[in-house]
């Protein structure tokens, strides 16, 4: 007859926590990060996504960005420009 488990934090619904776990996740904190990270997460969070081509267009750095693309797709030879049916 196999043991029956005993009900404790770490044996919940017969599943075994692991015990190789050294530093458990309680919640998430941002302690560890350096303050380029935090300077990092905040622009991200700042930048607003453009919805439609004309808001592009009218910023300078994403439409230098576009023309880059564009220029390196040329460049490569990966694309080619045809007339369309």
């Amino acid at each position: 007859m196999a043991k029956k488990a005993l009900k404790s934090p770490d044996n919940i619904n017969g599943v075994q926590k692991s015990t190789r776990v050294k530093y458990l996740v309680q919640r998430l904190t941002y302690d560890g990060f350096v303050v380029h990270h935090y300077t990092y997460m905040v622009r991200v969070i700042q930048e607003v996504e453009p919805t439609c081509f004309e808001q592009v267009v009218r910023n300078p750095k994403r439409n230098n960005a576009m023309d880059e693309e564009m220029e390196a797709l040329d460049a490569n030879a990966t694309w080619e420009l045809v007339v369309l049916p």
